[in-house]
């Protein structure tokens, strides 16, 4: 997704769910279970460079949560440079941007 963020900037936010699998051997190297699992990754971009990244394990990730259908993402306003502002737009598209905003939000700072 793209962030644009005004009097700040744009920025690239990518966010994955990644599948896996993990075997246990026995003495004779076979395969005799097997392990599935879900990790997902947070990476949040500025020209090119990453700025902030986060990815679960077997631990809980508060900045990346698993639903039914879906997961949520969080972003620590200060990587985005509003932290403690003025009220602030911030503004996220897809990969059609600049042709297309899924939706626009005004952040009010927090006190």
């Amino acid at each position: 997704m793209k962030v644009a963020i005004s009097g700040v900037g744009e920025f690239v936010l990518h966010a994955s769910a990644n599948i896996g699998d993990k075997a246990t051997f026995d003495e004779n190297g076979r395969a005799n279970s097997h392990f599935h699992f879900v990790t997902y990754a947070l990476r949040l971009e500025r020209n090119d460079q990453a700025i902030f990244q986060v990815f679960t394990d077997s631990n809980p990730e508060p900045l990346v949560q698993a639903g039914d259908h879906f997961f949520d993402v969080r972003v620590p306003l200060r990587t985005l440079g509003i932290a403690n502002a003025k009220p602030t737009k911030i503004i996220i598209g897809d990969a059609q941007w600049p042709q297309s905003a899924l939706f626009t939000v005004e952040v009010q700072p927090y006190r």
